[in-house]
C-alpha cells in the first residue's frame, strides 16, 4: 500500500507541474480525484495505527517520527479541496 501512495503523490506533483507549464485548467479535475484516493489510504493507515497503539499520544509520536509526509500530504489535500471548490484554482 505504501508504494501505491508514493506513486499517487508523484503523479499529483507531475500533474500540478504540467498544469503550471501549459496552463490547462482541466488538469485540476484530474488531480482532485487522485488526491482523494491518496487521502483515503492515508486515513486508513492512520486508523490502523490507532488500533495497534494504546493511546492517541502513542499514535501522535509514531506519526511524528515515521509518517510526517503522510500528514503533510493530507493537509495539502484539505487546502487543495477548499481552493478547488471555492473556485480559486479555475480563475
Amino acid at each position: 500500500m505504501e508504494d501505491k501512495k508514493d506513486w499517487i503523490g508523484i503523479a499529483c506533483l507531475w500533474i500540478l507541474l504540467l498544469q503550471k507549464m501549459t496552463d490547462f485548467k482541466w488538469l485540476y479535475h484530474i488531480i482532485w480525484p487522485l488526491l482523494l484516493f491518496w487521502a483515503y489510504y492515508t486515513v486508513k493507515l492512520l486508523q490502523a495505527e490507532l488500533k495497534t497503539e494504546n493511546s492517541l499520544k502513542g499514535v501522535c509520536k509514531y506519526i511524528w517520527k515515521n509518517k510526517k509526509w503522510d500528514i503533510y500530504w493530507l493537509l495539502f489535500f484539505i487546502i487543495f479541496t477548499v481552493a478547488y471548490f471555492a473556485g480559486e484554482l479555475n480563475k
